[in-house]
């Protein structure tokens, strides 16, 4: 079916993550592609030119989707950028980083590099298939209980994981030096598992990223600092006007990415509650105290 003059629509798919490993791995192979909304779910366009060579490696990708070379095509895809972090250890920039955070912030920070840096050393299918969340919620998967906080340390390129650490550092980094760093892991737990939950019944269980955590600390500052009225959690309004139009915009359809809309908006409502029952627990013992 035709697009305009110079694209075809290759084919249609629902799973958007999916389509953005294959869209990777024929950019690999020197095959223009890119992904649009469509009535059935998310289309690939492709050149007319290179139509016969894209049709050819899309009836690959419909008999195994899941193979290991998309995602390799993804994390190559950044190659630029897999390591770009490291250079912020290096400058000025370093002490000020180390200040402004605390040991859970840097922990965090570290795994996740880690993580992305061995993924990107060809071993991006095995370290997904250990750490993603649970194909099904049964009784023996449910074993592996790590997978209900190990999707969040996932990163799918360079630019993922830079954008993802550099939220973490600025919310998660201030809350920890505030409210110490015993808050900041309840956070970071309780809007991992809730994000990663409401996810995989949103669509399923390929997902992975920081981001859910990062919106659950945006709903934390928001009750904290907006309906409690705590100084400690009050950040720039336009910082959060920011994030909702972020969190709008996925849901729009219009971001040529996959977006993890179920983990964003999870981990967002899970942050707002636990700053609700965080700071009233902390109010009832300020009360007490007198």
């Amino acid at each position: 079916m035709e697009n305009n003059d110079h694209l075809i629509v290759l084919g249609t798919h629902s799973n958007l993550e999916l389509l953005q490993g294959l869209v990777d791995y024929l950019q690999a192979q020197n095959i223009s592609a890119s992904i649009q909304p469509d009535a059935n779910g998310w289309r690939v366009q492709v050149s007319r030119k290179t139509a016969e060579r894209a049709h050819q490696c899309w009836m690959v990708f419909l008999e195994e989707p899941l193979h290991q070379r998309y995602r390799q095509a993804s994390w190559a895809s950044n190659k630029s950028l897999d390591f770009s972090l490291l250079g912020l250890m290096s400058s000025s920039f370093n002490s000020r980083m180390f200040q402004d955070t605390g040991w859970v912030t840097w922990a965090v920070m570290v795994i996740c590099s880690l993580v992305f840096g061995v993924s990107a050393l060809g071993l991006a299918a095995d370290v997904f298939g250990y750490m993603k969340f649970f194909e099904a919620l049964s009784v023996n998967q449910l074993k592996e209980f790590w997978r209900w906080l190990t999707p969040s340390f996932l990163h799918f390129s360079g630019l993922h994981l830079m954008l993802n650490m550099a939220w973490w550092w600025y919310l998660g980094g201030r809350l920890e030096r505030k409210l110490g760093p015993i808050r900041l892991f309840e956070i970071l737990i309780g809007t991992s598992v809730v994000a990663c939950l409401v996810q995989f019944y949103w669509m399923d269980s390929y997902f992975g990223g920081l981001s859910g955590v990062v919106f659950g600390l945006v709903g934390y500052y928001f009750i904290g600092g907006y309906c409690f009225k705590n100084n400690l959690l009050r950040i720039e309004p336009l910082f959060l006007v920011m994030m909702c139009l972020s969190l709008l915009l996925g849901f729009s359809g219009l971001m040529n990415v996959p977006v993890a809309n179920g983990a964003h908006l999870g981990g967002l409502l899970a942050g707002m509650l636990l700053a609700l029952l965080n700071l009233r627990r902390d109010k009832r013992a300020r009360l007490a105290a007198y």
